[in-house]
């Protein structure tokens, strides 16, 4: 089985750029399958000016949500040039700001559908796609230059929609309709691999709070229907999506759940098998073996596109896809418990043959962080 695996696009332009490449690509190499790890929105997380205050809003929201772009521009020239907005106008910004959530998510269902009219798409909600999270009223603080609490009081000033429930129903039509699997809190088995989805719904999992309570619990439960399903498989696939935390050992992965790390120390079936997990701070994919277990750490968004394609066989073999070079690098896997390495470039070489055209073709420092 031969699956391409996209995590993170964040933005449009990331996400049209992988698409417009794979839609001959997916053919010219037979790729059975597309993986979309979550985060296809986040389009502020992927800028450079992230966290930073924005002048040029507008070219934000014509990016971000080109349809209902117009009547937030308006309203936000207004705010920004000290008018204050009386109830008519607050329930009408309440309207609007209901309109681009919508939107939002209506580009997720949109690039969804055009990537399964190539092949059969699987898609595990990110953590900006969450309604935990509230990533899309972060957007809109960001760029409006208020507090966050101030665009939720907002919003209440009108009947809030369930835009979320709104997004799940319109995903579980297209399992109907569409070349399509949903796999957040899902095992499917496909050609013998068992693939699933752990949702971003709450990203500190291990925090005693409602929210991580509710992400503990479905990370829990799907990981048990894993394990009940794993004797049918012949490979599992594991695509996460709860952030994790970098330990002193330079890209060592370490889940947030506790479930999630307890499951990879303590699994020992033999078959071939993945952990996938975005980073944003990656400029390159890591991949590596530790213990029984595969790992593939990787991110389009900041990588301007790139995606990566693995091989299910005996074992799994990755490849690194750069869609701006048309460049296909065949990664090198490592036992992360026998390697040690002190500079960039021997960590690159581990995984690429070619490591020092990496370092120049991406632009990297010499700084271990971002590799």
């Amino acid at each position: 089985m031969r699956l391409a695996i996209i995590s993170d696009t964040n933005t449009s332009e990331a996400l049209d750029k992988v698409y417009n490449y794979f839609i001959t690509f997916a053919t010219e190499y037979k790729i059975d399958g597309v993986v979309i790890n979550g985060d296809i929105l986040g389009i502020f997380n992927a800028k450079q000016e992230y966290g930073q205050k924005v002048e040029d809003y507008t070219s934000f929201f014509k990016s971000a949500a080109p349809y209902t772009c117009e009547n937030l521009i308006n309203v936000i020239q207004k705010v920004k040039q000290g008018k204050e907005l009386d109830q008519e106008g607050l329930v009408q910004l309440s309207n609007y700001i209901d309109d681009y959530i919508d939107e939002r998510y209506m580009f997720v269902i949109h690039s969804l559908r055009k990537f399964s009219k190539i092949c059969k798409v699987y898609f595990n909600l990110g953590n900006h796609e969450s309604p935990l999270h509230d990533y899309l009223i972060q957007e809109l603080s960001f760029v409006f230059g208020i507090e966050k609490d101030m665009i939720n009081k907002i919003i209440n000033q009108t009947n809030e929609r369930n835009h979320f429930e709104s997004f799940k129903t319109k995903l579980k039509q297209m399992e109907n309709e569409e070349n399509f699997v949903f796999i957040s809190q899902k095992v499917v088995l496909e050609n013998g691999v068992l693939i699933t989805g752990i949702p971003g719904l709450h990203i500190e999992s291990h925090l005693n709070d409602e929210k991580s309570s509710a992400q503990e619990n479905v990370t829990k439960s799907t990981l048990d229907e894993v394990k009940k399903n794993m004797i049918k498989a012949k490979a599992l696939l594991i695509f996460n999506h709860v952030e994790g935390k970098i330990n002193s050992s330079p890209f060592l992965l370490q889940p947030s759940s506790e479930s999630m790390t307890d499951f990879l120390d303590n699994t020992s079936s033999t078959i071939p098998k993945l952990f996938c997990q975005s980073n944003s701070s990656f400029k390159t994919t890591h991949f590596y073996k530790k213990n029984v277990w595969y790992y593939l750490l990787n991110n389009a968004g900041v990588n301007n596109g790139l995606f990566n394609v693995i091989d299910i066989i005996e074992n799994i073999i990755c490849y690194d896809i750069d869609p701006n070079l048309g460049q296909i690098t065949k990664l090198t896997e490592y036992d992360l418990d026998n390697v040690e390495y002190h500079q960039p470039v021997e960590r690159l070489k581990l995984n690429y043959p070619n490591a020092e055209v990496i370092i120049t073709q991406r632009m990297l420092d010499n700084s271990m962080s971002n590799l």
